[in-house]
């Protein structure tokens, strides 16, 4: 490279990016056109089958329109797609893709051998999986030990990194809206709206949210629950425990994929966002409910909690605990009302700055 590369690099993104679903899929999007503005030339290798289905139950396209400029060509099945990959990458300054699960080390070492002597940075969303699998420790390393640097959206994963690859070079980036929101009044209570948001998985802890709001009816708080994603599970069972609590006029729930330009409203309309997860790196939800200007309450884990200021902008609960939810939903509900909550700090742009000086 010369010293005029340094100014102004080629680099090759390699993952989901729009009509892809989901969070990793949206920090895409706006990691390269972050990239773009600073004045770099993107090129964007994209999937066109990410996951088997035992490993994805949602859908893996939604009615987003495609990144332009994107190529959509590899598949989790087809080795030579990633080696394609990689091969167009050499000619970069350098590669970057997400790091989400030890399912994909296979496909990106491939890449990385194959655009060698191009470097590798990797934005690790999750250190460690949520479901976890014998392995995936050792895939992990594998890969994170082939890098030039690593951008993370957590203090908490610096640490536990820096005992696995002690020489790689680390920058950590709070994680900023994946959407921009305008910031909306809230409705007047009562009854007080919760949100929770997302796919609906074992490890974000919708039963503890559920069971939370069991306690606070029964404490005689007017209470509701809005559960809008897709469920990974049957949704019957989800009916059925509901129905069970004596729930069924609180709860209101809309499965399936809810489309990026539905959510400012779906935020808005909504008091407070519950991310009761029993696991966490970090997540996207927590930078777009106070960029809407919505309180949080979260449970301890991960760098949930570095997402926000505690008895500001949200409250927190150990987690696997209902009773202790219902009690951080008490204390942020007593807030509503009052000045919103501060909108995140941090930026696209420094994410990008971050990503290209691990590059240099």
């Amino acid at each position: 490279m010369t010293l005029l590369s340094f100014a102004r690099m080629e680099i090759a993104y390699v993952g989901p990016v729009p009509p892809l679903t989901g969070g990793i899929s949206q920090h895409g999007a706006r990691l390269t056109e972050a990239l773009t503005a600073m004045g770099h030339t993107v090129h964007v290798y994209s999937w066109a089958s990410q996951y088997p289905r035992f490993l994805y139950a949602g859908p893996q396209t939604g009615p987003g329109a495609r990144q332009s400029g994107a190529l959509f060509e590899l598949r989790w099945w087809d080795p030579i797609s990633w080696w394609r990959a990689g091969r167009r990458a050499r000619s970069s300054d350098l590669l970057v893709f997400p790091w989400v699960t030890p399912a994909t080390a296979p496909a990106y070492r491939a890449m990385m051998a194959a655009a060698s002597p191009t470097p590798s940075v990797a934005v690790v969303h999750n250190l460690k999986p949520h479901e976890s699998r014998p392995g995936d420790a050792a895939l992990t390393r594998w890969i994170l030990r082939r890098l030039r640097g690593a951008l993370l959206h957590a203090a908490t994963d610096a640490e536990t990194l820096a005992g696995w690859v002690p020489d790689l070079r680390v920058a950590v980036v709070p994680h900023p809206p994946n959407l921009e929101i305008e910031r909306t009044p809230a409705p007047a209570p009562p009854p007080y709206k919760l949100l929770f948001f997302g796919h609906v998985r074992a490890y974000k802890g919708l039963d503890i949210a559920l069971e939370a709001v069991r306690i606070l009816v029964e404490r005689g708080a007017p209470i509701e629950l809005t559960v809008a994603g897709h469920f990974w599970e049957p949704l019957d069972r989800w009916h059925e425990r509901i129905e069970t609590a004596g729930l069924r006029h609180l709860v209101d729930m809309r499965p399936g994929y809810v489309a990026d330009a539905e959510v400012a409203a779906l935020f808005g309309s909504h008091h407070v966002v519950v991310a009761p997860y029993r696991s966490a790196s970090q997540s996207g939800i927590v930078p777009l409910a106070r960029s809407a200007g919505r309180l949080v309450v979260a449970t301890k884990v991960g760098g949930l909690a570095e997402g926000f200021t505690e008895g500001t902008d949200g409250e927190l609960a150990p987690p696997d605990d209902p009773s202790a939810f219902a009690d951080a939903i008490q204390r942020a509900v007593k807030r509503v009302g009052d000045e919103p909550s501060s909108p995140p700090t941090t930026s696209w742009e420094r994410v990008a700055e971050g990503i290209v000086e691990l590059g240099r």
